[in-house]
């Protein structure tokens, strides 16, 4: 079979953020936090031994990693993300788990009380 599935594994963390590239007394411009939902998702065959496409396991213990270096942090503090936008973070995400799983596909990073998210597809 040729099957091909899609898994998701998802994690929150609450951060603060501003844009000091905003004008002058522009609200984002001043510090400020949201919570924020992580849903990463990898795409693949199931692997022959053990049936899955990836190890939810091994996928949970990199993603609480990575959750450790955001949760209750400022993101302007991480420099490889620059400007803290919603596209940079889910990227900076993506690029921390290419490092170590090549079927991750896609980034979703929600801010839901706003009402908005970012899809990062990678290639």
């Amino acid at each position: 079979m040729n099957d091909i599935f899609e898994i998701t594994k998802q994690f929150t963390f609450e951060a603060a953020h501003y844009f000091p590239n905003m004008p002058k007394g522009h609200i984002y411009r001043k510090i400020h936090g949201h919570s924020f939902v992580v849903e990463v998702t990898f795409h693949g065959k199931k692997n022959r031994n053990n049936q899955w496409v990836a190890d939810f396991d091994s996928i949970s213990a990199t993603l609480e990693k990575i959750k450790k270096k955001l949760d209750h942090k400022c993101i302007n503090d991480i420099k490889e993300i620059g400007l803290p936008t919603l596209e940079n973070i889910s990227s900076w995400i993506g690029k921390q788990l290419k490092k170590k799983y090549s079927n991750v596909y896609s980034i979703k990073l929600s801010r839901p009380s706003c009402g908005e998210f970012c899809l990062y597809k990678i290639k």
